[in-house]
């Protein structure tokens, strides 16, 4: 057969190929079978290989390679190539093993490196390994078309370190190599080293092509690395790709994340061309920047411009009915997708049931979620946090028994969601028959559902559930030391939930402001001096020490604990000084009886515009109280009531109780509990007691026995104060 009718079929099948015509194909394959051209032509063979494998007839394109009378190992390429489009991975890879093992052909850097794809799609490390060794033995590792092919399939494995190690080592670097590297560090998360090898591609005068930067804007924006995405953007003036539609689309997508709505609407206006993905985009970064309106009306523009929306769009759009939206919107945003192609993809009526359950629409969620076709998790998962959301506990509670009845595995959303509803004295024992079954399930606890249980047993008051449950979780995040240690101050267990304290430290875990707030009053006694400067000392390294309110906190935790010197610096290192900071100074001269400081704080207080509230007049008459200024103490309560208009409360009383009983007026006292116009309190009577035992006074001080044990008072100290009082009276009549 003569050279020229080869070269008439085959390039009548490059033809063929290029147009994805596979009935002609089939023609021509007839016409070369019936002139009978095989024999003589391999080439033809591997072009009705190639052929077949684009068209996705994997069984031609099979046939004609298993019925060639001899192949070369470009035959083998296209038939590996051809299952590997096709997404059957491990036939490509069973095919390279029979090349290998029985083959007379020798594999080329192209069967190396469609192979190593094969394994990158499936995740194959071991057999991979088995690959590179190979490639060294075929001397083929300085090849940068297979060597991209292996740092793509250790970056597909996870295996960061052997990627690092291939691309090191690797002589000539293209772009490609670049992006496999680049792309395997984004698998892995780690942006630092993402923007480290960006930054000596660029160093190394590799500018990357639109892949690269796609890639590192994506990079950029999920991790919140704005500047960086910025300057990246501003880079791509002039490059030939800058009005690339993909790229544009990322650009949209990345100013929209971080609510530069401004930004992402210029370079949506901008764009020569838009796609879905363009104007799903825009909307998502209008949705962010809680722009609903403008959401709705690029929404309903995109369909006037011929646009048909997906389950993407729609997903997005629903998210944004999250408040004070009119009803017609939502019936008419449903309407619209009941209308659509969408109306039964999961995906949009997952979003339907979100919608719905966060604007409270709890009985259309429902109506969805029960004439929805085919659920999966997502779609339970969305009902259970509409029930959960609205605090309708039964119903989250049944839904997720029902989900277990329908064989449908829960996640970790569908485990928090409902645990979340199980904290009351009722619920928790269903929450403990979910911790029973997340136990049997898995041996390994996982945070964020440790965490949900602590969440569950701290607010249901189950100290020992809550311990069983810290203990056999595997890891602890700043969210698990807190639960504990702040049901541990809840049961008034204080050395415990000092001594987690220290252990979270000695963990590693930093601490945050709410563990601080809540850590810092457990150290306010002299025993607990030492643990507060240690606290004080962390908080330095984490940098609260300059917040107003931890300050403040530990300045009145240095005050309970007798160090008033130490209190009083951390007042004069306060930048701002507002009335919480004051009252805890003033409250501090109290604890320590300098009651003229006291006084002389308010006036500078008072100086700086701040006017004194309830607990600053409590402090005031505290301290007058301990320090025995009755007239000041009297004046004081007086400007209280008459010109700062504070309502008194028992506890203010109970200061005057005090100051006149010190003073040695227990008539006063009498006349200030008589008519104080309030229940007096246990601390009332008990003032009283004790300026009776100084005063030896019986009278007064039966009577408030009296009333302590009217009610109920369990504690014997009024009755031996009071037989102190017999005692001590009887010793002076004599």
């Amino acid at each position: 057969m003569s050279r020229r009718t080869v070269d008439k079929y085959a390039a009548l099948l490059r033809h063929c190929n290029f147009s994805k015509d596979l009935s002609s194909g089939y023609l021509l394959h007839d016409c070369i079978i019936k002139e009978n051209i095989f024999p003589s032509s391999i080439l033809l063979f591997n072009l009705l290989i190639q052929f077949y494998g684009s068209c996705g007839a994997l069984r031609d394109a099979r046939s004609v390679f298993d019925h060639m009378p001899r192949c070369n190992i470009f035959s083998w390429n296209l038939i590996m190539a051809a299952y590997l489009a096709n997404g059957h991975p491990s036939d490509s890879f069973s095919l390279f093993q029979s090349l290998y093992s029985e083959s007379p052909c020798t594999p080329d850097c192209t069967t190396f490196a469609t192979v190593l794809s094969a394994c990158a799609f499936q995740s194959w490390f071991s057999e991979g390994l088995w690959l590179h060794r190979l490639i060294i033995l075929f001397a083929f590792e300085c090849h940068v078309v297979v060597a991209t092919a292996l740092v793509t399939m250790y970056g597909k494995c996870s295996k960061i370190d052997h990627a690092n190690w291939t691309f090191a080592n690797m002589q000539e670097r293209n772009s490609c190599s670049w992006n496999a590297m680049l792309a395997a560090i984004a698998k892995h998360g780690d942006v630092r080293a993402f923007h480290h090898v960006f930054s000596q591609m660029i160093q190394e005068g590799m500018l990357g092509d639109r892949i690269t930067c796609i890639s590192a804007i994506s990079m950029y924006a999920s991790h919140g690395w704005l500047l960086e995405g910025k300057r990246l953007h501003a880079s791509l003036t002039g490059r030939p790709y800058e009005a690339d539609a993909a790229l544009q689309n990322a650009l949209i997508s990345f100013y929209g994340k971080y609510d530069n709505k401004e930004d992402a609407v210029g370079l949506f206006h901008a764009s020569q061309e838009r796609n879905l993905i363009t104007w799903n985009a825009i909307i998502a970064a209008l949705v962010q920047a809680h722009k609903f309106t403008e959401a709705m009306d690029t929404f309903m523009r995109m369909q006037l411009e011929g646009m048909a929306p997906d389950e993407v769009t729609f997903s997005t759009i629903f998210s944004s009915f999250s408040g004070a939206i009119v009803a017609p919107k939502i019936k008419s945003l449903h309407a619209c997708v009941a209308e659509s192609v969408f109306a039964s993809d999961i995906i949009v009526q997952t979003a339907l049931i979100s919608m719905y359950g966060n604007h409270g629409r709890i009985e259309e969620a429902r109506m969805v979620f029960d004439t929805t076709e085919t659920r999966d998790v997502a779609g339970w998962n969305a009902m259970i946090s509409a029930y959960s959301q609205h605090g309708n506990t039964e119903a989250s509670i049944s839904l997720f028994f029902d989900m277990l009845m329908h064989v449908q595995a829960p996640d970790k959303i569908t485990l928090i969601a409902v645990l979340s509803v199980c904290a009351d004295q009722v619920a928790i024992a269903f929450g403990t028959l979910i911790h029973h079954y997340i136990v049997s399930c898995s041996a390994k606890l996982e945070l964020e559902i440790g965490n949900s249980l602590l969440n569950m047993y701290g607010r249901g008051g189950s100290l020992e559930d809550a311990l069983e449950v810290f203990c056999a979780m595997s890891d602890h995040n700043l969210v698990s030391w807190s639960s504990l240690i702040i049901l541990y101050a809840q049961h008034d267990l204080m050395e415990e939930a000092l001594k987690l304290f220290e252990q979270m430290l000695a963990a590693g875990v930093t601490p945050d402001k709410v563990i601080f707030l809540c850590a810092i009053p457990l150290c306010a006694s002299e025993a607990a001096l030492e643990l507060g400067r240690k606290m004080h000392h962390s908080a330095v390294c984490c940098g609260f020490h300059k917040d107003d309110v931890c300050a403040t906190a530990f300045l009145t935790m240095y005050s309970k604990c007798g160090s008033f010197e130490e209190s009083k610096r951390m007042f004069h290192l306060l930048e701002i000084r507002n009335l919480v900071s004051w009252n805890s100074l003033i409250a501090a001269h109290a604890h320590h009886g300098h009651g003229a400081k006291a006084i002389l704080c308010l006036s500078y207080m008072s100086y700086h515009g701040l006017a004194p509230d309830e607990c600053t007049f409590y402090s005031i008459l505290s301290a007058c109280s301990h320090a025995g200024l009755l007239e000041e103490g009297l004046w004081y309560f007086a400007n209280m009531v008459q010109q700062s208009l504070v309502v008194p409360r028992v506890e203010h009383f109970n200061c005057i109780i005090d100051l006149f009983g010190r003073a040695g007026q227990l008539e006063a006292v009498d006349l200030v509990l008589n008519r104080m116009g309030l229940q007096p309190s246990d601390t009332s009577w008990v003032t009283m007691l004790s300026a009776c035992r100084v005063h030896l006074d019986v009278i007064q001080g039966e009577n408030a026995v009296a009333e302590l044990l009217d009610a109920s008072w369990m504690d014997l100290t009024p009755t031996l104060l009071l037989s102190n009082i017999y005692h001590a009276k009887r010793c002076d009549d004599y």
